[in-house]
């Protein structure tokens, strides 16, 4: 497992608990986006640009791209991404994932990192596997959905994530569940 070291300004700036990516649980993800040696990255669900940050900061040669519905915080994570240089790495998009996935082309991504609705969890990583390259990964976040989702939320993401891991037994896909953080879903395209 490569040993990865973030800057201050992404460590000292994670908040714990709320939506907020833990800073182990990014660590471990960046771990895992290693195996691949990835000349592109793509991220479902900015938030506050943390994770972003950490993506770019730790794959200088990677383009990282960030797809979020919603414009949290405007401002915020591009002056974060700019005081660590990375502001030409990482293109940010305001856009619904789904649509973002769509107009995407097969096999363009080496890593997919879904973070985003979890309703369409499931949804979201069908398409992701269209535009994975072979021998790529996407990294599904909170799929035991616990603590923060409201109860409708919960019943409906966990459905999705059931729905997801028959979809890839069905289709041959390889995956295995992490069994730390709110669980993650690590899917290898062979």
């Amino acid at each position: 497992m490569k040993e990865i070291q973030l800057p201050k300004e992404i460590t000292d700036s994670i908040e714990v608990g709320g939506y907020q990516t833990p800073l182990e649980q990014i660590l471990y993800i960046l771990s895992l986006v290693w195996q691949v040696h990835p000349e592109r990255i793509i991220e479902l669900g900015t938030y506050k640009g943390y994770t972003t940050a950490s993506f770019a900061f730790t794959y200088p040669d990677a383009t990282v791209i960030t797809v979020d519905k919603y414009a949290f915080y405007p401002g915020s994570k591009e002056e974060l991404w700019r005081k660590l240089g990375l502001e030409n790495r990482i293109q940010s998009v305001t856009e619904d994932a789904l649509i973002f996935l769509k107009k995407e082309e097969n096999e363009s991504a080496d890593f997919i990192y879904v973070d985003a609705d979890k309703k369409s969890l499931d949804v979201y990583t069908k398409e992701a596997l269209r535009v994975l390259r072979e021998g790529g990964m996407i990294v599904v976040d909170n799929i035991f959905l616990q603590g923060r989702f409201g109860e409708e939320v919960r019943r409906q993401g966990l459905e999705a994530v059931e729905n997801l891991k028959f979809f890839l037994k069905e289709h041959g896909v390889s995956f295995e569940t992490v069994d730390k953080f709110d669980g993650l879903l690590v899917v290898h395209k062979k």
